[in-house]
């Protein structure tokens, strides 16, 4: 694990340690989500290997690497560029309660894993979504040499990923046919 990381610091590194909460509001943290109701969660999780632990500054610099930002709810999403307000496409949350990232302790954070999760219907299409969490959740998890696991806490296979990919496919049908029915 560390001979992947420990080259690299976070360009972000002093900005991450900064205490969460300003004294200044400056609106909506990035990753805000819109209020309007979602119908499902599709997750993933990537659990460090057994005896062992996700640190804190390992975590950082994997977030980094594949463009997460950090944000609303203290932990980190994917936005759509330029389209932020929209809410995030997905979202990454540590597994252990209360779910947070707190950055003002990175030194103290541990985790023995992570959640990234989605919630349908989203800012992109169900599929395009899955299509974006899937390989950022897939490198995180060769960053931080852990165990990637579907929903079920069972290890992600290529027959799951199939299986999740037709899922998604059939909820973008039916939101289609129900956006038709609404504007008749």
């Amino acid at each position: 694990q560390r001979e992947l990381l420990e080259d690299e610091v976070p360009s972000s590194a002093a900005a991450a340690a900064a205490p969460v909460d300003s004294a200044i509001d400056t609106g909506p943290k990035p990753g805000a989500r819109p209020n309007r109701p979602f119908d499902r969660i599709v997750t993933l999780f990537v659990h460090a290997p057994q005896g062992r632990v996700i640190r804190g500054d390992d975590l950082v610099v994997a977030a980094e690497k594949v463009g997460l930002v950090y944000g609303d709810m203290g932990i980190y999403h994917r936005l759509v560029d330029g389209k932020e307000d929209e809410g995030p496409i997905f979202s990454m949350a540590n597994i252990a309660k209360p779910g947070n990232f707190d950055l003002r302790n990175l030194v103290g954070l541990e985790t023995p894993g992570l959640s990234f999760f989605m919630t349908l219907p989203g800012p992109l299409s169900a599929l395009d979504a899955w299509n974006s969490m899937l390989p950022v959740a897939q490198r995180v998890d060769l960053l931080l040499e852990a165990d990637l696991l579907d929903e079920s806490r069972n290890p992600l296979v290529e027959q799951t990923i199939a299986y999740v990919r037709n899922e998604m496919r059939q909820y973008d049908r039916e939101q289609e046919r129900q956006n038709i029915r609404a504007n008749w």
